[in-house]
This record gives structure tokens, sequence and C-alpha cells, in this order.
């Protein structure tokens, strides 16, 4: 459930809520005195689980990432690459969908919070309203695991290369020697 306003529902159980900070504080009725938000959060896991009578609460932070809170776990932190707030459009909605998504395929709660940030990810890299494709959420899971723009083992490599190219698209290889782009000291 992403709602404003989390307490009202307590009584229904939620399974997972998705407040975003200035919710959880409101929630709290309490102030961060510290200007740390994830620490904030992380002391105050069993309270957000208590007041939303939630199995899961996932607070959302902007650009800097998410956590997981479970009863009985630490909370599970999510890291973003952040954007500038104008471009923030869709990116909880977006998060909430890829987070359902993957709970609902049977992910661990801690592979859908990793792909609800991928999917947010990508749709704060555009302007206005955007939608992430199944594809590109791929991409960004790869990039986060380290599987793309990193240097690969020949194996993997060229089962990234044949995937590119079921895909229709267009292999480029460049080889990095660009010295002759520019005159050089005098």
């Amino acid at each position: 459930m992403d709602a404003h306003a989390v307490a009202p529902w307590r009584e229904c159980g939620p399974y997972v809520v998705l407040p975003n900070f200035a919710e959880v504080v409101r929630l709290l009725d309490d102030e961060d005195e510290t200007g740390d938000r994830p620490a904030y959060l992380m002391a105050r896991s069993d309270q957000l689980l208590e007041l939303t009578g939630a199995r899961m609460v996932v607070t959302t932070l902007d650009g800097e990432g998410t956590l997981l809170h479970r009863l009985g776990q630490p909370p599970y932190r999510t890291y973003a690459q952040p954007a500038p707030q104008h471009m923030a459009t869709g990116a909880g909605d977006t998060y909430t969908a890829a987070f359902a998504l993957w709970l609902a395929g049977g992910a661990a709660p801690e592979e859908a919070a990793r792909a609800g940030q991928a999917a947010a990810g990508v749709v704060v890299r555009r302007q206005g309203t955007a939608v992430c494709t199944r594809y590109e959420l791929q991409r960004a899971l790869r990039r986060q695991e380290g599987q793309e723009g990193t240097v690969q083992a020949a194996e993997q490599l060229a089962r990234l290369l044949d995937e590119h190219r079921r895909r229709g698209e267009r292999v480029v290889f460049t080889n990095g020697c660009f010295d002759v782009l520019h005159r050089g000291g005098t």
C-alpha cells in the first residue's frame, strides 16, 4: 500500500506499506534531529512496523534510496543515484510497481527492493512522466550487479553480445585510441 497516511490502514494488516520520509516523520510524530535520515529510520524500524501493522515497511529517501524494514531483520538499504528533484516524477509509483511485481513473482523482499530501486532509477533519468520497460529494468539490474559497464570475462561478454544481437541491436567496438583528435603539447 502506498498511501500518504498509512496509520488508518493498520487494522487491515497490510502486507507492505511504502511511506516516504516526510510521511514517516508525521506517523512517528517526531523530528529527525540528526539530519541522518537512514540512521533515524534504522533506530525506529520496530516502531514503524508496530504503528503500521504491516509485515514490511519500505521507507523511501528520494535520492538516498530506500530502507526495507521487517520484523526480526535488520533494515535492508538500497542506494539511488541522485537526480534533480524536478525529474523525480513517478519514481515512487515505479518503485512500488516493480517491488510488488517482484514479490508477486516469489522474489525475496531484498530482491524486490533492488528491482524497485533500479526501476525508479530508470524513470528519474527522463524528462516528465516516463515508464520503465522490461529491457531497461533488466539492464539497470545488470548494471547494479556489476554485470554491465565493467570488464567482463570472455564467456560473459559473449553471452551479453548474443543477447543484444537477439534483440536486433548493433554491437560496436572501439579501441580507445583517440590521440589523433588533439594537437598535443607545444
